[in-house]
């Protein structure tokens, strides 16, 4: 019993440092509104309840072709190629940028690092990108 309290007071614990954190940097291969799942409720719900900081996150470009987009209180930064994924071949470039990703992330996250200076890094839906995240944080 005493393994639930100390799990719940851990994840409280979470969810209060990311609630006071001025500027976080999340990763995520996708993100509202093309796409509607658990973590993307999860990040916007997060975001939506915070009770002060800004969000950034770093994203797939899907088929609206958007690369910046504010979405609630997250700035969103869209990176890869356009696809279609109505399409059989947008389809295959779509699930081939998912294999890049980690790489994009990485890329547009340090450059968006120097300007922003984040506190927290957040990865959602990217098991690669948990490395990428943990040499970005060192790097820095």
């Amino acid at each position: 019993m005493s393994n639930v309290n100390n799990g719940g007071s851990a994840i409280f614990r979470y969810y209060l440092i990311i609630f006071m954190a001025k500027k976080t940097l999340i990763l995520s291969l996708v993100y509202y509104p093309e796409f509607v799942g658990g973590a993307e409720v999860a990040v916007k719900e997060i975001t939506n309840r915070s009770l002060k900081g800004s969000f950034d996150m770093v994203t797939l470009l899907g088929s609206s072709n958007k690369r910046f987009e504010v979405v609630g209180n997250v700035r969103v930064f869209r990176v890869g190629f356009y696809a279609n994924n109505k399409k059989l071949l947008g389809k295959i470039f779509f699930n081939l940028q998912k294999y890049l990703f980690p790489f994009m992330a990485y890329f547009k996250g340090s450059a968006l690092h120097k300007e922003n200076k984040y506190e927290i890094f957040l990865v959602y839906n990217g098991e690669l990108c948990r490395f990428w995240c943990v040499v970005f944080k060192t790097s820095f």
